[in-house]
């Protein structure tokens, strides 16, 4: 029987063993030994705190998966978000070729409607005017579009440099929640 460390100062595992006389009929003693468990209470402390430091390890490195995964998540959103603005980049350019295309137009038509004002003379003198105005007007944006432009060249880039940093990112927040999802399971398997 176990005897707790209240009796002899440190715990111990009591035996004892009835003595018989010759004919082995009658008791006429008893054998005891008295053994100290002071090595396996140690030991069972020393176990004992290491399986509350491994829980503790286990829930730090829980809550660091959950981090990793929700790094992961956000890292996924921010390139898919990425492509997103990257096509809308693309549809403004496609819109600013339109209005390139329509400011040359407008420009045709301009001159040829300067023409036909200095063919009229002075009746025509009045058209001339907005004749000019329009062709200003499709100077002007034919710049406005050529600026539009270079800012768009410009965004792109940096998308690109944005895309390509978010994929190497993206890549490492992968390892990085494998690898705590593998530490995790690891602790767990310790701690069981």
């Amino acid at each position: 029987w176990e005897v707790d460390a209240s009796v002899y100062g440190v715990p111990v595992l009591a035996v004892s063993a009835p003595m018989f006389d010759e004919s082995g009929k009658d008791v006429v003693g008893s054998f005891g030994l008295a053994l100290p468990r002071k090595l396996a209470l140690d030991l069972k402390n020393i176990v004992d705190s290491q399986r509350q430091g491994l829980e503790s390890i286990s829930a730090v490195i829980q809550q660091i998966t959950e981090s990793a995964n929700e790094i992961n998540n956000n890292q996924q959103l921010l390139h898919a978000e990425i492509g997103t603005v990257s096509e809308l980049v693309k549809k403004i350019n496609d819109v600013m070729a339109q209005i390139k295309n329509i400011a040359e137009q407008t420009n045709m038509l301009g001159l040829n409607a300067a023409i036909e004002a200095a063919r009229a003379g002075e009746s025509g003198r009045g058209f001339s005017v907005v004749a000019e105005e329009i062709r200003n007007l499709s100077d002007l944006s034919k710049n406005t579009v050529s600026e539009i432009s270079e800012l768009t060249r410009k965004i792109e880039a940096s998308m690109r440099e944005t895309g390509s940093a978010s994929t190497a990112t993206l890549s490492v927040a992968q390892q990085t929640a494998a690898s705590t999802e593998e530490v995790n399971a690891g602790m767990e398997e310790l701690t069981a």
